[in-house]
């Protein structure tokens, strides 16, 4: 049987909740806006979303639920094996009297047939990744009803790289009416192993059965991967005429209508470029081996060996034969003075403090070719930000992001008094949706560019935070209570070695010292400092939006 068989053709689009042509309404409720300007993406976001919409309501109009609904579909469509999702998307279509739409229809249908699940226990989870996918394959050969399951399994796959394990699986007949469902994630399956050409194809029945805008801005995300930029324009206007709400999607169409997804800086003559490290002589000699493949031009690197006792010596040295002093110089300490004293001392170097601009990258981070043209594009675009940083996923996987523009974590209830930022880009593999550059609470150490200027006005890395961790969060922090907040550069994408996800490995003892820095942030800006940081920051999301949006009216005026 076709994917297309059975398929019957779907019923006009749906109106909008709001003009596209207007960032917001004037009386959408504050919290809302305030998660909107967050963003549009992740489940557990979305469905928060939902909830705040609900009592959104202006003379006895339905507009609130209607947008909840949409949210909660949106949700669902982004996540096809979340049964949560799926439930409440199917009662609230009831109670607005939806029930027959295409996607209530077809989610009935989908949850009268599954079995449900317990979470897999301790023991499951300690096994070996390919020992996972044997015994969830083995279970769904036998009844590939299993969303919990089937969702691991797919994780697992494309994690591993054998995605043909679980395509084998989802190429059996399901019932007709579930048909769009097994699309979805075949399409998923493709565009998140690096086919979106194959993922295309399913992504269009599924959209054009469901209407599920979900899948149509999936698709515009391929055509853009495909360099089909017209109709993923095209696409990308259809989606925010369907959700106007999809912050993600009003972002990555004004970045393509103006072509900032392919613009590439020119590359200051004053810059450095900073490495720190202890203890990673493979990782680091792949990072450097990326450093002095990409295009630095007068850009000079310099290594601090932070107490090695590997071969990390060796490494540097290598290097420093292949390459020169002149692009290359190689400091070494006696012992670790942890990761801010080691960047605080790299920043203090005669020759490094007389740079314009200092960019820093971990020592296990794999940039592309391009990656400092990349941030002096953001640099180019925002040249009063206090940092510009990227996009960081795991290597060679980019489904599986680890940091993307940190925003302040939205109000779910009443906010904290102390920072938290957002983690909407945790919520699920991201088929693209991270790919734009705007102004962030705070971008990753792991690959970042500062103006040498900022550490004279907000000074250094925060010792408190050594060893590791944070201590990057809490400059970005000092930058945005200037209203010099950094710059996130989404269309950079860096990998890094450090795996995140199913395939992660814990370490209690960096757990731990995470939780008492984190309990160091806490104090430092708790209360009343924090509240203003974060109010400063909205502000300056709102008026970026806005600016973004004025330049899309024609676009999207009815």
């Amino acid at each position: 049987m076709s994917d297309s068989e059975h398929i019957p053709a779907s019923p006009s689009p749906q109106t909008p909740i709001w003009r596209p042509d207007h960032v917001f309404p004037h009386d959408i409720p504050d919290n809302l806006k305030e998660m909107l300007l967050v963003g549009s993406v992740g489940t557990l976001h979305r469905t928060a979303m939902a909830g705040a919409a609900l009592g959104w309501s202006t003379n006895g109009s339905h507009r609130g639920p209607r947008l909840a609904l949409d949210m909660l579909s949106a949700a669902w469509e982004a996540d096809p094996l979340n049964l949560v999702a799926a439930h409440h998307t199917v009662k609230l279509a009831d109670q607005l009297g939806l029930s027959d739409a295409p996607l209530p229809a077809v989610l009935r249908e989908l949850l009268a047939r599954v079995r449900d699940e317990k979470p897999h226990d301790a023991s499951f989870r300690r096994r070996p990744a390919d020992e996972q996918l044997e015994m969830l394959l083995a279970e769904l050969s036998r009844n590939i009803f299993l969303p919990r399951s089937l969702d691991l399994a797919i994780r697992l796959a494309i994690a591993m790289g054998c995605k043909n394990r679980v395509l084998t699986l989802l190429s059996k007949p399901w019932p007709p009416v579930l048909q769009p469902v097994r699309l979805l994630l075949l399409g998923r399956m493709h565009h998140f192993t690096g086919d979106p050409e194959t993922a295309s194809l399913h992504y269009r029945v599924a959209d054009e059965y469901l209407e599920a805008a979900e899948a149509e801005a999936s698709l515009a995300m391929c055509l853009y991967e495909l360099g089909h930029k017209d109709e993923a324009v095209s696409r990308l206007t259809s989606v925010l005429r369907r959700r106007p709400w999809h912050v993600n999607v009003r972002l990555t169409l004004y970045d393509l209508i103006h072509r900032i997804h392919a613009r590439k800086g020119c590359i200051p003559d004053s810059l450095a470029v900073l490495l720190y490290t202890f203890n990673k002589s493979g990782e680091l000699d792949a990072t450097l081996k990326r450093v002095f493949d990409s295009e630095l031009i007068g850009a000079k690197v310099h290594v601090l060996d932070n107490g090695s006792s590997d071969r990390t010596g060796n490494v540097c040295a290598a290097w420093l034969r292949r390459v020169g002093p002149e692009r290359l110089a190689v400091h070494r300490l006696p012992t670790n003075i942890g990761a801010p004293a080691a960047r605080n001392w790299l920043l203090a170097l005669d020759e490094v403090r007389t740079c314009e601009f200092v960019a820093f990258l971990d020592d296990d981070a794999q940039p592309p070719p391009d990656w400092i043209r990349r941030l002096v594009t953001a640099q180019e675009l925002y040249p009063e930000a206090g940092a510009w940083g990227c996009r960081v996923h795991d290597a060679g996987l980019t489904p599986f992001t680890q940091s993307v523009d940190l925003q302040p974590r939205p109000p779910y209830g009443t906010p904290a008094d102390h920072p938290e930022v957002s983690d909407l880009h945790l919520q699920g593999l991201d088929p693209g949706y991270f790919k734009y550059v705007r102004p962030a609470l705070s971008v990753t150490g792991c690959c970042h560019m500062f103006p040498r200027k900022s550490f004279d006005i907000v000074g250094g890395f925060d010792l408190r935070y050594s060893p590791s961790q944070l201590d990057d969060l809490d400059l970005d922090l000092r930058l945005a209570e200037r209203e010099t907040p950094p710059v996130y550069q989404g269309h950079l994408g860096v990998g890094h070695l450090k795996r995140t996800g199913v395939l992660s490995e814990s370490d209690s003892r960096t757990a731990a010292n995470s939780r008492g820095n984190q309990e160091k942030l806490h104090g430092k800006y708790a209360g009343e400092r924090w509240h203003t940081i974060r109010r400063k920051m909205l502000s300056i999301l709102h008026m970026d939006l806005e600016e973004k949006s004025r330049y899309l009216e024609v676009l999207l005026k009815p």
